[in-house]
């Protein structure tokens, strides 16, 4: 295992954090293995969204003090999926998938086919060809996914993805990804929101407290899978949630 300062992600260990005087984090281990899907829950925003920023590599904001350790990998590669889709509004949707593979200079015949994979995966094969501006919100972040997959990430970081969907979009859209996880098998650490988000897609959530943020709850979801919409209507998801709900209270 490689165990540097900040540099190496994945694991965070020991993480006494602030950003000059206000202080974020007591100590705490936050993760000790690698999930197939993580969720972070918690009251304060900052808090979680800095986390995520000191598993990517923010170099504008480090913590303090503590490791963030990668196992396995000094360099890993970590795709990024924000509460926008920011979209390139003059690229069509296969363009905007295609520009990672086009910064790193790969072939076009071969980056394009790739991007024709993905967009099958995500189920946008109609809209190759259109414009950022012509799609819904939830179309619109099958994209920023396919675009996320496209550089074959080692751990995909999801802050809030389907914030600004409306309910109904929201969850298919949870329904949409556990089908794209169960095709490509990547490491993601979410934040949300919801209950009944982090429980359906997650094998392991998180409970952050208010400042300075511990670790109150560390849940494994043991709901089998593959799982579905009507695995939210189960005796046994409804006992999880009630323990994630007094959690955060």
């Amino acid at each position: 295992m490689i165990q540097r300062q900040v540099a190496a992600r994945q694991h965070i260990h020991n993480g006494l954090f602030w950003f000059g005087l206000d202080k974020k984090f007591d100590p705490v281990v936050v993760f000790t293995k690698i999930p197939k899907h993580h969720k972070d829950k918690g009251n304060h925003g900052p808090n979680r969204h800095q986390g995520h920023d000191w598993v990517a590599g923010n170099k504008l904001d480090q913590p303090t003090k503590g490791k963030v350790i990668f196992p396995y990998q000094d360099s890993p590669r970590i795709g990024l999926i924000f509460q926008d889709s920011n979209l390139m509004p003059w690229r069509t949707v296969l363009k905007n998938i295609l520009l990672p593979l086009e910064l790193k200079g790969v072939d076009p015949q071969e980056a394009r086919a790739q991007a024709l994979d993905l967009v099958e995966l995500v189920g946008l094969d109609d809209f190759t060809d259109v414009w950022p501006g012509s799609l819904s919100g939830g179309m619109a972040q099958r994209v920023a996914i396919a675009r996320a997959l496209i550089q074959d990430p080692d751990l995909l970081l999801l802050d809030e993805p389907f914030r600004s969907l409306d309910a109904l979009t929201r969850e298919q859209m949870g329904t949409e990804l556990l089908r794209v996880w169960q095709a490509r098998r990547k490491t993601i650490v979410m934040i949300t929101h919801s209950i009944s988000e982090a429980l359906l897609l997650a094998d392991r959530v998180l409970v952050l407290s208010r400042r300075p943020a511990q670790v109150c709850l560390d849940l494994t979801v043991d709901l089998p899978r593959p799982r579905y919409e009507e695995t939210r209507y189960s005796e046994h998801f409804q006992d999880l949630a009630k323990q994630l709900r007094s959690a955060i209270r």
